[in-house]
């Protein structure tokens, strides 16, 4: 683990006494591509690959690089982020659909941080600060609550896109908390942001638990991201609620989805690997901040750990078996 520094924090939101710590170290960091030390879920690793032959970090900065990352969605020298987007009928084209969410869950946004972690150079965070202000000026929060957050917000503030651009930007606050480029005014757009998609995501997570409907690596996901975010920014209105409501979601979900040879309901060996380490970050985060732990968390990620290397082939290259995607 390593502290969790919050640059410019303090005028933006009540001050914590409590010291606050990140589950990975600056080595990791450094050493180790951002993907897949930060899993990506299984729809976005096969776009990726299919798009840009690979899914590590390399792979995103390299078509940043020749210009082919973006290239689907822009005109111009400008960024349209729902140019791909089927207004009329969303659903017509899976592929447009995953291209859209795509962008907007902000993934690429991860290993520009990274890059700036890395090298220290200025150019990488002002880059990750010019793509997230243009994201968040064109896609104003405007309401949302199931059934039609889909269609009214074009997905951008529903399920998974909500709680991926909030663990991106928790991330991305630990990648570049030693930029000098990144002045107070930019901190405060990043943790304004967070406060929002953090009252977003609980809303939306505390109906669906209230309500039963939550299921799935998504909903598992949102109460990861819930206690991410509590545990890392106290600050925050509501944070207490949010670690509370994110443990009970682990629990449910524990209990509901991981089988007892440690295998997901969802059937998937890679999707298994993705919701083991769900499962992790959650343990981690809760230990190493002094909170209280999931009643049977750490014995249910061994189990799930024991399933994984029971399904990978011999050197545990590839959790690939039948039509699952390969992580």
């Amino acid at each position: 683990m390593s502290t969790y520094k919050k640059p410019y924090l303090a005028g933006v939101f009540r001050s914590s006494a409590r010291a606050c710590y990140y589950p990975y170290t600056a080595g990791l960091l450094k050493r180790y591509d951002i993907f897949p030390l930060f899993v990506l879920d299984g729809g976005a690793f096969f776009s990726t690959a299919d798009r840009l032959g690979g899914a590590s970090g390399r792979h995103f900065v390299d078509a940043l690089e020749d210009g082919s990352l973006l290239r689907p969605w822009q005109e111009g020298e400008r960024l349209v982020w729902d140019r791909v987007y089927d207004q009329t009928h969303p659903s017509s084209c899976q592929t447009l659909l995953e291209q859209h969410v795509w962008l907007n869950r902000l993934y690429f946004l991860l290993p520009i941080a990274q890059r700036y972690f890395q090298t220290s150079e200025e150019k990488w965070a002002k880059l990750w600060f010019g793509y997230f202000y243009d994201w968040v000026r064109a896609n104003p929060y405007t309401g949302s609550g199931l059934p039609d957050a889909r269609l009214r917000t074009k997905y951008t503030w529903f399920d998974m896109q909500i709680t991926w651009r909030l663990l991106v930007m928790i991330h991305s606050v630990r990648l570049l908390g030693g930029s000098s480029f990144m002045k107070r005014k930019h901190w405060r757009l990043v943790y304004e942001a967070i406060d929002l998609h953090s009252r977003c995501l609980y809303k939306e997570a505390s109906a669906s638990f209230a309500n039963k409907t939550g299921h799935g690596n998504h909903f598992l996901q949102h109460g990861t991201a819930l206690i991410y975010t509590g545990a890392l920014f106290p600050e925050l209105p509501g944070a207490e609620d949010f670690i509370a409501l994110g443990r009970s979601i682990v629990k449910e979900q524990l209990d509901r989805e991981i089988l007892p040879d440690g295998g997901s309901i969802e059937g998937s060996p890679s999707y298994s690997h993705f919701i083991a380490r769900l499962y992790v970050d959650a343990y981690l985060l809760l230990k190493d901040n002094k909170l209280a732990a999931i009643s049977g968390l750490k014995q249910g990620i061994l189990r799930q750990y024991r399933h994984l290397a029971a399904v990978a082939s011999p050197k545990g290259l590839t959790l690939q078996v039948s039509d699952s995607y390969a992580m």
